[in-house]
């Protein structure tokens, strides 16, 4: 799988301190989640992992000498 990469949960890290946060796992959770910031802007991080399946650009970048 080359889009696994090693993150603690950064939505826990935020509300660690004081933030809101969400891990985001689905497309549906998304949606929800801005909707959620526009009601109320406060502070807000959202750990979205969605697929495994995606390389990212930097990876690309380091391994298959893509500039995207």
């Amino acid at each position: 799988n080359l889009s696994a990469v090693s993150t603690p949960d950064l939505s826990a890290v935020a509300r660690a301190m004081g933030c809101r946060g969400r891990m985001i796992t689905r497309m549906e959770e998304i949606g929800p989640a801005i909707d959620e910031f526009m009601r109320d802007p406060a502070p807000t991080v959202l750990d979205c992992r969605i697929s495994r399946n995606v390389v990212s650009i930097s990876y690309r970048r380091m391994h298959f000498g893509q500039d995207v």
